[in-house]
């Protein structure tokens, strides 16, 4: 099973729906309603931007929760915005406040890719790709 993690528009529909893959949902409040998905039944969770909409105490618990559909030789991919690379593009002038401020707002959180690494490599699973555009991070892990 493929599944693909994303947030409901403001309407409740799910946008960026990709075919072969089951949609799954965020919720406004940050949780995921996944109890269908047994653990280690997924080969590939795709999950971009979607470590910004937890909220910042379920972020750990939530990720773990994740990474166990992931069966053995499946992958996950996952994305979100880097606090330490957005502050710094704002203190060196490269984005303006109201930027910066349209980012910040649109986010229930944000996790460095350091610790959202760490929490994937804690729980055993090997990082194959770690990129950055502009101020998100995308990283690929597979699990062994």
């Amino acid at each position: 099973m493929k599944i693909h993690i994303l947030m409901a528009d403001e309407t409740g529909s799910l946008v960026q729906n990709i075919e072969g893959y089951k949609s799954v949902c965020v919720k406004s409040n940050g949780s995921i309603d996944y109890f269908d998905i047994s653990d280690s039944e997924c080969e590939e969770i795709r999950a971009l931007n979607v470590v910004d909409l937890f909220h910042p105490d379920q972020v750990e618990q939530n990720l773990i929760a994740l990474l166990k559909k992931i069966r053995i030789g499946g992958k996950i991919v996952l994305s979100g915005c880097d606090p330490n690379i957005l502050s710094r593009l704002f203190i060196s002038n490269q984005i303006d406040e109201q930027k910066f401020c349209e980012i910040v707002g649109a986010k229930n959180s944000m996790s460095t890719a350091k610790r959202i690494s760490k929490i994937v490599t804690d729980f055993g699973l090997r990082i194959d790709l770690q990129r950055f555009t502009f101020t998100n991070y995308e990283i690929t892990a597979v699990r062994g």
